[in-house]
């Protein structure tokens, strides 16, 4: 909630109530899944921890490389998120269409993670 404000008259009472929408707000028109890897054995896998997080997937930056024997772009993204997610490396994002990315870094709650998807995989 915003603001509330009361107004009052002689014998009545109005209030005044303005919310926003943060998923309108903030462009979160997305759904994204946050995996955890676990070890068992020695071999990793990934479990689904979160499911149906709201967010805005925004690509920052893509690099190149011409120099591999097989050329591959790596494009940087950054994550918007409505909830506080505790998140850290043993996590990755799956975004609705499959793609996974990797968290290279997080901001504080109300900003960020930045992350880094790869093509081909």
């Amino acid at each position: 909630m915003d603001c509330l404000d009361r107004a009052t008259g002689d014998l009545r009472a109005r209030w005044r109530c303005e919310t926003r929408n943060v998923s309108v707000a903030y462009g979160l028109d997305d759904t994204i899944s946050i995996e955890k890897s676990y070890t068992v054995s020695g071999t990793t896998t990934w479990r689904t921890w979160r499911t149906g997080v709201r967010a805005h997937v925004q690509p920052m930056d893509t690099v190149i490389d011409t120099k591999a024997a097989t050329p591959s772009t790596t494009t940087g993204y950054r994550i918007f998120v409505e909830e506080d997610l505790d998140v850290d490396h043993t996590c990755r994002v799956r975004g609705a269409d499959g793609t996974i990315y990797t968290i290279t870094g997080a901001l504080a709650p109300t900003e960020s993670a930045n992350c880094r998807s790869s093509w081909p995989k």
